[in-house]
């Protein structure tokens, strides 16, 4: 367990000391921009379990954050909040936007105004800062009393898991609705045509008319039916534009003797293959 969290420090430390790099390289989410927002100042996202910078609002921010606060944070799932004698107000949080359970999302402000933390004074100096660029980054830098902010992070936390709860609830209807409307089209095509076979159409009109609705329920650019009648012989209808003709829909098909046809069959990325 010890060479466990060893290595997880070791793998938060190489993510904070490549920050500065990645993160010109890493934009933000809105997720994030959310969260910055509620909290007044910027924030970065850690994934802990790749030992990278994620994303975050502000490009040039130092990575000062402890990394034992962000594994604090990981293995408690809770927000932490870090002081130091220096001015500084590290915290943490659980960022639940994605799935992995192994991202933080990450900043700090002044305990008071005016603060110098000799932290972030370091952190300028590795990264070539001019003293006026520190003191323009202080100067953005909010400052508040660090039980208040404790009760302040909480409540950002907890807002951001009710948007982001709001969000997936949202997504998830609108992937149902579109499943609905599918799985209508479909049980309507079947109606249709269960309806048109009671009529006693031959098969050459079910194709079309199976045809005509196969366009409405898959989106594609090209749809066929073929088929192999005992009375009518072969038929071959086409809707849109397919790179085959008949022949060609013939050699694709015997490329899969073994399939169930009674079963659907798809196969993507063909480009530059026998197919």
């Amino acid at each position: 367990m010890l060479v466990d969290l060893n290595r997880r420090a070791a793998a938060a430390e190489t993510a904070s000391a490549g920050a500065a790099k990645s993160c010109r390289e890493t934009s933000t989410t809105p997720d994030l921009d959310q969260l910055a927002e509620m909290l007044g100042t910027n924030v970065m996202c850690f994934d802990l379990r790749h030992g990278r910078l994620a994303a975050g609002t502000d490009q040039s921010l130092p990575a000062i954050v402890p990394s034992e606060l962000m594994w604090h944070c990981v293995q408690s799932a809770e927000s932490q909040v870090q002081v130091s004698k220096s001015g500084l107000v590290c915290f943490a949080l659980p960022f639940p936007a994605v799935d992995s359970g192994s991202q933080v999302a990450v900043g700090y402000v002044l305990s008071q105004a005016g603060a110098r933390p000799e932290e972030l004074v370091l952190a300028a100096a590795e990264q070539g800062w001019s003293p006026s660029q520190l003191d323009a980054h202080l100067a953005k830098l909010p400052a508040s009393d660090p039980q208040v902010f404790r009760r302040h992070l909480a409540l950002a936390t907890s807002e951001l898991h009710r948007r982001i709860a709001e969000s997936t609830d949202t997504a998830d209807r609108k992937r149902i609705a579109r499943q609905l409307e599918c799985s209508y089209e479909e049980i309507k095509l079947l109606h249709t045509l269960t309806q048109h076979m009671h009529v006693s159409h031959a098969p050459r009109e079910i194709a079309a008319l199976s045809l005509s609705r196969l366009a409405t329920v898959i989106q594609a650019e090209g749809h066929a039916v073929w088929l192999d009648d005992d009375r009518e012989g072969r038929l071959f209808l086409i809707q849109g534009h397919l790179p085959f003709d008949e022949i060609g829909m013939a050699r694709l098909i015997a490329r899969f003797d073994g399939h169930e046809w009674p079963l659907p069959l798809l196969r993507n990325q063909v480009a530059g293959t026998l197919l």
